[in-house]
């Protein structure tokens, strides 16, 4: 094969919506609903296919008035979503090029946000040449837009190899000719791409070493360095050479609750499972400290002793802990008394919120094992690689911890992030009101009359009811039903059995607590009705948002910070209304508050320089 034609979103660039929702919603049913109600497929495709993004946030803020903040927050944030490259494909494309390899791009993108993401990303220049959807408005997986590329760039489909990580996009570039490769990882592309033939000269690449090749000239450098600490306190230890220890009864975990309470730190992470049940089902627990990693098995032993190490006095040293948190509070019965979350650290030196696997690659040049990422955790028993691959989420968390605090003391920046880590670390998280679940229904807010009554009670209802059996709320009754009953109130069973979504399934004992659900909430007292919070950001003060948005995203970059670190639209919203947040306390106060707050009493003006391309605060 003389061409190899590469995707770029999830196979050259790692781009996950989801990240950047996480940082405009509190929790995941609430990014579960914004991705696939609010905003679906069509608003992305709308974009790829050339829609401005301006024109696109204003259709669907009309389509959905009540997240209208939220959409054009995740349109103006959008390069928020981009992690950074994906591990080893870089490498890849050279060692593709410098095999004569021919090296193109196609991908779905939007027009004004493709150019951000080549200046962001020099490596894309690399490429001999990119069709973008955008441009020909026309978006893969169309065979039209196969045809117009190999058009544009005189590309013989039979003699080109078509890489995505999306199937369908694959089948139809195969349909016009193309040899396709489904993307999963850099290494097995290699291997697929040495397999078609004509690049037998990428088999010599220093990537393709074996592991333990791999691992001889990377060691794993392991000290206790705790945020709170003054320095190292242990000596280095190779990568791979302790085998994790499985824990699965009793006594085990006393004796490694033994080992560990008096640890100046710890490493944890969890692997769970939420998909068909109420609560996050917890199905491993990873620990790692100076002597060796551990495999708590929660399936077979009660977790909760480990609360002696979490509300010991050692630090726990995790990536990404949000969630791992929230269960472990759950399991546990409490959180750890100390924080060093390394994605959290990793935004403080410009690195955004990068996964373990690009921080470990990026700070470490280590690049860790691709597991499989469809493994069921809950199955047992767990294959050697499964726990070797589990093991190596907490192997690598002591070495990225000491080399974050080493980069934030030289930038000193240190205590901020300790600061952030701690403002996460005892977050609420309580069970959700069953009183409030019907604020999540799609077009809640545009309900009127005695159908909120209806809707709180029967949401409250369908939630205390997946609680009570363990099982996610749409089990109990699904979304389409729940829309239904609201706005067809039923009185009978025979009412109730025409619903859309409901089939006659639910049984007669449920089928009556939902006919009593619906019959509360239409005498519910207006006193009892728990009504939505109203949006916190006055659409009268949008433009101004915006204003100082942009100014917040240029300081963020010359910071070199993560933008979500600085403030939300919200924030800026409560800061231009008086109301009380993060600008006005301790760093941020310093480096954005203060100045915003003169701009906002007029002792100060934004300028626009460079033809606009830099914004500048002036005055006194």
């Amino acid at each position: 094969m003389r061409t190899v034609v590469f995707d770029v979103g999830g196979v050259l660039i790692d781009a996950d919506y989801r990240l950047l929702c996480r940082k405009l919603f509190d929790g995941e049913a609430e990014v579960e609903f914004f991705l696939t109600e609010v905003l679906g497929t069509a608003f992305h495709h709308e974009r790829d296919r050339g829609a401005p993004m301006a024109d696109t946030a204003a259709e669907w803020s009309r389509r959905h008035p009540d997240y209208e903040s939220a959409i054009h927050e995740f349109c103006e944030r959008f390069p928020e979503m981009w992690r950074g490259p994906v591990s080893g494909s870089v490498q890849l494309l050279a060692d593709l090029k410098a095999a004569g390899v021919g090296v193109y791009g196609l991908t779905n993108w939007g027009r004004e946000t493709w150019p951000l993401v080549c200046q962001r990303y020099p490596f894309l220049d690399s490429l001999d040449g990119v069709l973008v959807s955008s441009e020909v408005g026309m978006t893969k997986p169309d065979p039209e837009i196969f045809r117009t590329f190999c058009a544009r760039f005189a590309v013989m489909p039979a003699e080109a190899v078509f890489v995505d990580d999306v199937v369908e996009n694959v089948t139809a570039a195969q349909s016009v000719g193309f040899q396709g490769l489904v993307f999963t990882d850099a290494d097995e592309l290699r291997n697929d791409l040495i397999q078609c033939g004509s690049l037998q000269s990428l088999a010599a690449s220093p990537s393709q070493l074996p592991k333990s090749a791999k691992n001889a000239t990377t060691g794993d450098r392991r000290s206790t360095q705790c945020p709170s600490m003054t320095g190292p306190t242990d000596e280095a230890r190779q990568a791979g050479t302790v085998e994790p220890r499985w824990i699965d009864t009793d006594a085990g975990l006393a004796e490694l609750v033994d080992e560990l309470v008096d640890e100046p730190r710890y490493g944890l992470d969890t692997e769970f499972h939420g998909e068909r049940t109420y609560w996050p089902r917890l199905a491993l627990i990873q620990i790692s400290w100076r002597e060796g990693i551990a495999l708590v098995d929660p399936l077979t032993i009660d977790p909760a002793p480990l609360s002696g190490v979490l509300s010991g006095p050692g630090c726990m040293v995790a990536h990404a802990s949000d969630q791992d948190l929230a269960i472990l509070e759950r399991a546990c019965g409490c959180v750890p008394t100390q924080l060093f979350d390394t994605q959290v650290a990793a935004g403080f030196i410009g690195l955004g919120t990068p996964s373990l696997a690009s921080l470990v690659e990026r700070l470490l040049k280590t690049r860790l094992t691709k597991g499989d990422r469809l493994t069921d955790w809950t199955r047992r028993p767990l294959r050697v690689e499964q726990r070797e691959y589990a093991a190596s989420d907490v192997e690598h968390l002591f070495a990225l911890q000491d080399a974050l605090v080493e980069r934030l003391t030289t930038d000193g920046r240190l205590q901020w992030a300790i600061d952030e880590c701690e403002a996460r670390r005892p977050r609420a998280r309580t069970r959700p009101d069953p009183e409030t679940a019907w604020w999540r229904i799609k077009g809640a807010r545009q309900l009127r009359g005695s159908t909120r009554g209806v809707a709180q009670q029967v949401a409250a209802w369908r939630e205390r009811a997946a609680e009570a059996l363990d099982v996610p709320p749409r089990y109990v009754l699904s979304d389409l039903a729940l829309a239904g009953v609201i706005h067809r109130p039923p009185t009978s069973k025979e009412e109730l059995s025409s619903i859309r979504g409901l089939d006659g399934r639910l049984r007669d004992g449920a089928a009556n607590d939902l006919l009593n659900a619906v019959a509360q909430g239409a005498e519910l007292d207006p006193a009892e009705l728990r009504i939505p919070e109203p949006d916190r950001i006055d659409r009268t003060l949008a433009p101004a948002v915006t204003v100082l948005g942009a100014w917040l995203s240029q300081r963020a970059s010359e910071l070199d910070l993560d933008p979500a670190l600085l403030a939300t639209r919200a924030e800026l919203s409560d800061l231009l209304q008086g109301r009380p947040s993060r600008l006005g306390v301790g760093w941020r106060a310093d480096l954005v508050g203060e100045p915003l707050g003169r701009l906002l009493r007029g002792e100060a003006a934004l300028v626009m320089r460079d033809g606009g391309r830099r914004i500048e605060l002036q005055g006194n």
